[in-house]
């Protein structure tokens, strides 16, 4: 509505508008979801674990090896767990040397019998075990005679027994037959394993083996006479003999040799290991995963895992794997083929919150290894041998060869308090001259 006035002779005009009451609102932001935030600082990469404790035992009386495998089992005569070591083989630094310059020289692992290897988990010392062939007990199931030599093979203790199924060797390919060796009669024994609803497993070398109660759980592994890998999962019923295909349901788990499973908590979860562009074939076109499998045994199926929260570690095969806790599976080591790296790192993957955590231990640690024989006890993990790549000039130039370890390393996952003293005078370079020899001693091994 507009007014006329006039003032001064000119005529003006004057309008009143209505009153509009404009508010300038700020954008809506929504409050961050207290859930997703949680998710998003689990997620967030953590810096690596400062715990456990390693030693190492260089003059420990273990024989250079490859490729062996070890268990812990109960001795009956002395009622103490024992590590025993069975099987692998060994190459001399000059050996492998003679065979890079030989360009026809594949020197055979030929048959023969296996050997066994006993460590003193309080001294950790080593001694080769005499193996008894005959008995004049007639109740006593013994083998006759002692399995052939192999590599690539898997044992895991039970009471006082070690079973150890497949493996190779040149002269005789893999192996399908379980074996059974009796620690407190020092035997090898004769036992009949049958399948139940399913055909007995079929040979192969590189599979891997975990054990639960009396139950041993084998999968995957490479079979060399038809030249496949394979993926499947057997149960073996160590009291009865009796083997059990369990189904692949769920997620594929692809075929691969060279990997580790390992039970925790109505699980067997497998890791790493190598396979092929087409596996089960073999084509000598390598692949590595870095997904976690894990196989539900009440619901008899598989869940990949494929990329858990926290670390994300390398690619690999010929690594080392233990259960550490209710949930928790600790791993070691290893080899990439693919950049043809070895490694050295510690790691842990929680199963229940699929996380995986890097753990840098106090001490110094085994060199970048692969294919060395391992298990725990006493929460102590114990590694042996393995191969490393170290250089040798020959022709005038340096190569890369294997070389063959023969030391022992402890990592103690609960470290003591004089471990932990050890520690300290290390880090701080502090004299050791008041201490007692024994104490030096150790010094020496950290």
């Amino acid at each position: 509505m507009s007014e006329e006035k006039k003032e001064g002779g000119r005529t003006q005009f004057s309008m009143s508008l209505p009153r509009l009451d404009v508010r300038i609102r700020p954008p809506q932001v929504e409050p961050p979801d207290p859930v997703s935030a949680a998710e998003e600082a689990r997620r967030r990469p953590r810096p690596p674990e400062r715990c456990f404790f390693w030693t190492e035992y260089p003059e420990s009386g273990f024989p250079s090896r490859v490729n062996h495998s070890t268990a812990v089992a109960r001795n009956g005569k002395d009622g103490k767990c024992y590590v025993y070591s069975i099987g692998g083989f060994h190459a001399s630094d000059e050996e492998k040397e003679r065979r890079a310059k030989a360009e026809n020289d594949p020197s055979p692992f030929n048959t023969g019998p296996i050997d066994i290897h006993c460590m003193d988990v309080e001294t950790h010392k080593w001694a080769k075990v005499d193996v008894i062939r005959r008995t004049k007990n007639k109740d006593i199931p013994i083998r006759g005679g002692v399995p052939p030599r192999r590599y690539g093979h898997a044992c895991v203790g039970y009471k006082d027994k070690i079973f150890m199924y497949g493996g190779r060797n040149d002269d005789d390919g893999s192996f399908r037959v379980m074996e059974c060796f009796d620690v407190t009669r020092s035997m090898w024994l004769k036992i009949h394993a049958t399948a139940e609803g399913c055909a007995l497993p079929r040979s192969r070398d590189g599979h891997a083996c975990t054990v639960k109660g009396n139950i041993m759980y084998l999968h995957g592994g490479f079979d060399t006479g038809s030249l496949v890998f394979t993926g499947d999962l057997y149960a073996f019923d160590m009291d009865s003999h009796i083997w059990t295909l369990l189904p692949p349901n769920g997620d594929r788990c692809p075929e691969r040799d060279f990997h580790t499973a390992t039970h925790v908590e109505r699980k067997v979860i497998v890791f790493g290991g190598r396979s092929d562009i087409i596996a089960p074939d073999f084509s000598n076109q390598d692949i590595f995963d870095t997904a976690f499998y894990e196989y539900l045994l009440d619901e008899f199926r598989w869940v990949k895992v494929a990329k858990p929260d926290g670390y994300q570690p390398h690619a690999r095969r010929s690594h080392c794997a233990v259960r550490c806790g209710v949930h928790k599976i600790l791993f070691f080591g290893g080899y990439n083929g693919g950049n043809k790296r070895h490694f050295n790192d510690v790691f842990i993957y929680d199963s229940l919150n699929r996380l995986t955590t890097e753990i840098i231990p106090f001490g110094i640690p085994p060199s970048p290894r692969r294919r060395c024989g391992y298990c725990i006890t006493n929460n102590e993990l114990i590694l042996c041998g393995g191969t490393s790549p170290t250089e040798r000039v020959y022709d005038g130039k340096k190569h890369l060869i294997l070389h063959d370890h023969s030391d022992t390393f402890v990592l103690s996952l609960l470290p003591t308090l004089q471990q932990l003293c050890m520690m300290v005078v290390k880090e701080l370079h502090l004299s050791t001259a008041g201490l007692p020899i024994h104490i030096r001693q150790e010094l020496q091994n950290i």
